[in-house]
């Protein structure tokens, strides 16, 4: 698994200034606030393969989602409403990225205990799950 992330230069992954690309067996699937597009193998991968995807032209998104997203951000603040994309959302979007990493540096399978946000009967792998903090730092005990 691989992270890029690049804001404000407009040439990140897939010159998209944010956004994922899924890569697949048969193409990537680039996907952003303002729409996705699908690009297909190389054509040496294709050769060697019976399935041949076609590349899907970009479809944009109707309106302008990442000023929408950061004016809802902003509204919030204001209001002290709680906003469409908030904090918890994004932390339970990331676990199943965190988990498929952390399977990936054990090499096992990882079994996540939602209710307590921890790896089930594999202390080894559990310790990916949060990293110490450098002193003076600690996390509050609630």
């Amino acid at each position: 698994m691989i992270w890029e992330h690049a804001l404000g230069i407009g040439r990140g992954p897939w010159d998209r200034e944010h956004g994922i690309a899924f890569h697949g067996n048969n193409g990537i699937l680039v996907v952003d606030r303002n729409g996705w597009e699908v690009f297909s193998e190389t054509d040496a991968v294709k050769k060697a393969r019976e399935f041949k995807m076609k590349p899907v032209p970009h479809h944009s998104a109707s309106e302008d989602f990442h000023m929408a997203h950061v004016q809802n951000f902003i509204d919030c603040v204001k209001s002290r409403e709680k906003p469409n994309s908030d904090v918890e959302i994004g932390h339970n979007s990331m676990i199943a990225c965190h988990l498929a990493n952390i399977a990936l540096r054990t090499g096992r399978r990882i079994i996540w205990d939602r209710e307590k946000e921890e790896i089930v009967g594999d202390p080894d792998a559990q310790k990916y799950v949060l990293r110490p903090y450098r002193e003076p730092w600690k996390l509050p005990e609630v």
